[in-house]
């Protein structure tokens, strides 16, 4: 029985639904080394790990003929983490039929909660939705961009001057602001209890700050009207 997770998230700021796939020895979307006799089950040219563990070819060969065509769809966006394949997209047609056709290796979706959270997530790009603040307190998700060393080096020290119930940085973000170096699979972030903090950090990271998002309440959209919402948003 496929497994819905109701959610309120909005993926990547842009996705109403996750699709997260998973088939073992299957990797096929880490381009690393080119065989050829994969041409022909592919029916492309390209580039294909070698797997891990054998891989069931019949399933093998379904799963790519469905994933394929996506991949050429700019509305759909693919990640590929080891043998796990997440698909993002916003199509609910789309998507039910991909829960249907890929319910051989689906390990779970996920979907908004109901219409009235999808038109509040599409009304608004800048907020997460959530049951409850991020570590019952947090009311702000500042993401930054590559820092130089110097802007690392001035966020540090200015987190350092606030205590973690008012700025938190997770464990991969302070490591990332300690090193000199920048690895491309690091995102460096804080949570923020006050919006009064921001103002302050958007000095200290003055021109370095990829994008702003704030924590609401699923349940205050019951009590509170779009309007309000968005007015409060943008206040």
């Amino acid at each position: 029985m496929l497994k819905k997770l109701k959610t309120t998230k909005l993926y990547y700021n842009k996705y109403l639904y996750k699709i997260s796939t998973k088939m073992q020895g299957l990797r096929h979307l880490r381009y690393t080394k080119f065989m050829p006799h994969y041409e022909k089950l592919m029916q492309v040219n390209g580039f294909i790990t070698l797997p891990d563990s054998p891989i069931n070819m019949p399933l093998y060969r379904k799963y790519m003929s469905i994933i394929q065509p996506l991949m050429a769809n700019k509305d759909i966006r693919i990640r590929s983490e080891d043998n796990t394949i997440n698909i993002f997209l916003n199509d609910v047609h789309l998507y039910n039929r991909l829960c249907k056709d890929l319910d051989f290796c689906i390990q779970f979706v996920t979907e908004p909660e109901n219409e009235q959270v999808i038109d509040i997530l599409q009304g608004n790009k800048k907020i997460i939705l959530c049951k409850n603040y991020p570590h019952d307190r947090y009311k702000l998700k500042v993401t930054f961009k590559k820092l130089p060393a110097n802007v690392k080096e001035t966020i540090l020290k200015f987190s350092q001057t606030y205590p973690k119930e008012q700025m938190l940085l997770s464990h991969c973000s302070l490591r990332y602001l300690s090193s000199p170096k920048n690895y491309y699979w690091e995102t460096c972030y804080v949570h923020l209890a006050d919006t009064k903090l921001f103002t302050l950090i958007s000095l200290v990271a003055s021109g370095y700050i990829k994008k702003v998002e704030e924590y609401v309440i699923e349940s205050s959209i019951n009590t509170i009207s779009q309007d309000k919402l968005y007015a409060e948003m943008d206040g």
